[in-house]
């Protein structure tokens, strides 16, 4: 989430002193249809399916907020196992901890907090081999068709029973449904760096309110366009003196993390803003009746270094939070000021991490 130009990071994992590892929320199932063999369906033959076939079954909310309860408590497993209290024995390395008692369903998500006790199984979390949650239970089938979310089904799962949780490379619930982390939150962990910058920002350039926020101006509905920044030495220069450089200029360094009294610092700050009016300047805009699109013969002066320094402030400072919010994923940005907007640097460090 995004709130006041501040990216707020929710801790959802935590390691206790025995080197566990607790996850606060998770979604451990969610509502959707799925697909399913026949022969992997419980009692398929005395419902007489085909086993070869691929049978779509929907597993309702209506079923899944009935069945709350039954996911507290439940073993934590390194893949699938069927098991039961008399034959738990026979399968017990594989159970790596335990979910939690405060099961809820939050639509479409059934959700619980878990608990990891083997060290194999949190190093397997921690590096992405098994990210992802499949439910273990068991319930009654009920092959009567129909539709859920423009997908069609062939039956519905009724009086579902949690019997375990499973972590799995690759779960049939979804991607969404997965161990929780910092950067998804509930949603899922994604640990290597491309994945967690995704994520990053997937929720910045979807949500137009944080954008708002986070850039302190409006949002218009317009493509969003990549733009390569300007390398150092093809920066514009700039001959203005260091004694003709204002207090609106030395404030709008300030809030952007640089120096208003090194020479050097000045001048690349000033460079960077004629580079940004000159872009602007290129710009195209819709013509007028005073200003046909086809009359080219006079161009609008720029606007003096000294103008809206309070808009400057804002534009600074927000270059210079985008470029410490992607830090950690791509490292120092040398030169936030060659960017055009704090939106180009964060797709630029997509870019970079390929």
């Amino acid at each position: 989430m995004i709130i006041k130009d501040k990216i707020i990071i929710d801790t959802a994992r935590h390691k206790d002193s025995n080197g566990y590892m607790h996850v606060d929320k998770s979604n451990i199932t969610k509502e959707q249809v799925a697909p399913y063999m026949g022969n992997s369906i419980p009692e398929w033959q005395e419902l007489g399916l085909d086993p070869k076939k691929v049978y779509n079954i929907y597993r309702p909310a209506e079923e899944l907020e009935k069945a709350v309860p039954t996911f507290n408590g439940l073993p934590l497993m390194l893949e699938h196992w069927d098991m039961d209290a008399d034959t738990i024995g026979n399968v017990k390395e594989h159970v790596v901890g335990s979910l939690g008692t405060d099961a809820n369903y939050e639509a479409p998500y059934l959700t619980n907090s878990i608990t990891i006790t083997d060290a194999k199984a949190i190093e397997a979390v921690e590096n992405g081999t098994f990210k992802e949650l499949s439910a273990g239970y068991t319930c009654k089938l009920d092959m009567t068709g129909g539709i859920f979310d423009g997908q069609a089904y062939d039956g519905v799962m009724r009086e579902i029973k949690g019997n375990h949780v499973a972590l799995v490379p690759e779960g049939r619930a979804g991607h969404d449904v997965k161990v929780a982390d910092s950067l998804s939150g509930k949603g899922g962990e994604n640990v290597d760096v491309v994945d967690r910058l995704k994520n990053l920002l997937i929720e910045i350039f979807t949500n137009k309110e944080a954008m708002k926020e986070l850039m302190g101006e409006e949002i218009k509905n317009e493509e969003v366009t990549t733009v390569e920044p300007v390398a150092e030495n093809e920066m514009p220069k700039d001959e203005t003196p260091v004694e003709e450089i204002g207090e609106e200029i030395k404030e709008a360094m300030r809030m952007a993390g640089l120096d208003p009294e090194d020479m050097s610092q000045q001048k690349a700050f000033i460079a960077g803003m004629n580079a940004n009016k000159a872009e602007d300047a290129c710009k195209d805009e819709e013509p007028t009746e005073e200003a046909p699109a086809t009359d080219t013969t006079e161009e609008a002066p720029a606007e003096k270094v000294g103008d809206s320094a309070e808009d400057m402030k804002k534009h600074f400072a927000s270059l210079w939070e985008a470029s410490e919010a992607v830090a950690p994923f791509i490292g120092k940005v040398n030169n936030p000021m060659a960017f055009d907007s704090a939106s180009d640097i964060y797709k630029k460090a997509l870019v970079n991490a390929g």
